[in-house]
């Protein structure tokens, strides 16, 4: 069995045309034409970064006949990858940042370590954890 790798399309075609689409989304929203999107894609290339962006759940292509043309809808994971939301290192490093400020100006040099502390355990929680987290403060399950 050959275990060499197919050539990444990802950098080259499935994310720039991600990008234009939500660059698009962001000005104009949905639905859209690929026709509408600015790349350097030709045709042949945005039906194929349409067809991979699809797969992998980013967003619902529209089709004319059996190819893709256009853009239905786009994920909240869309929104994340081309930096448009944060994502939980966005949401991590923000709060480590806070949580790095609040301890310097507390004048309590208990407390203001207690706060520093957790500022370094929150730096080394994976980002899904600290999304966790939030989502369940912000949702009162945790208060």
């Amino acid at each position: 069995m050959n275990s060499s790798k197919l050539d990444d399309v990802w950098t080259t075609r499935d994310y720039p045309m991600l990008v234009a689409i939500m660059k698009y989304v962001d000005a104009e929203e949905v639905p859209l034409q690929s026709y509408d999107l600015d790349t350097d894609l030709d045709d042949e290339d945005k039906r194929r970064a349409l067809r991979a962006l699809e797969a992998q759940g980013l967003i619902k292509a529209s089709y004319r006949g059996d190819w893709p043309d256009g853009v239905e809808s786009v994920s909240g994971r869309a929104y994340e990858l081309t930096g448009l939301h944060p994502d939980g290192d966005d949401v991590r490093e923000h709060l480590v940042s806070v949580l790095e400020q609040l301890a310097d100006k507390t004048e309590d040099k208990e407390e203001a370590s207690k706060i520093a502390k957790m500022a370094k355990q929150f730096g080394t929680l994976s980002r899904d954890t600290v999304a966790g987290v939030f989502s369940a403060m912000v949702s009162g399950a945790i208060g």
